[in-house]
């Protein structure tokens, strides 16, 4: 679940819907998604932040969906779906840059005095170097992530030709 500025008015996207709005694109239409976000590696898993982290670590932000989710309903499908272990892998309509594992967090910093994402800044810095394939560019990133300071592992998911493809 991705959850934007309005989520107090229980505004929130399911993967789900993600899959449905990727599915309308025109046949031969190269579709790049790029998760900064926390459990972006599926864009799908419900993880119980620890509570607490080793050393002067700080602690990533966490928001629990029982915070906005407030219909009963509703509730109870994001449980369910956060218990689901695994899925089938369908094919995938659009190419995933995710910031970190399924399991993991994606880590806030600052770059330069700026406040920005890790994997959002090591990705635009990689960009700079005009790299020729999606898995080229992922590679650069890598170089950079996972760190001590921001233990994520940045992914990429998609079809074959998708991450050997050109890029853009």
């Amino acid at each position: 679940m991705l959850c934007p500025w309005d989520l107090n008015q229980e505004q929130y996207v399911m993967d789900d819907d993600l899959a449905e709005i990727f599915g309308r694109k025109r046949r031969g239409v190269r579709l790049y998604f790029v998760s900064d976000s926390c459990h972006s590696g599926t864009v799908s898993k419900l993880i119980v932040p620890p509570a607490r982290l080793v050393g002067d670590v700080p602690r990533p932000r966490f928001l629990h969906p029982e915070v906005f989710v407030k219909k009963p309903k509703q509730l109870r499908a994001v449980r369910r779906l956060a218990l689901a272990g695994p899925t089938v892998r369908q094919k995938l309509p659009a190419l995933l840059a995710a910031g970190c594992r399924d399991f993991e967090y994606s880590w806030d910093a600052r770059f330069r005095g700026r406040p920005n994402g890790a994997f959002t800044y090591f990705a635009l810095r990689a960009l700079a170097d005009r790299p020729t394939t999606p898995a080229r560019w992922m590679r650069a990133i890598r170089a950079d992530l996972p760190s001590v300071a921001h233990p994520q592992t940045p992914s990429l998911f998609g079809s074959r030709s998708s991450k050997y493809g050109r890029m853009f």
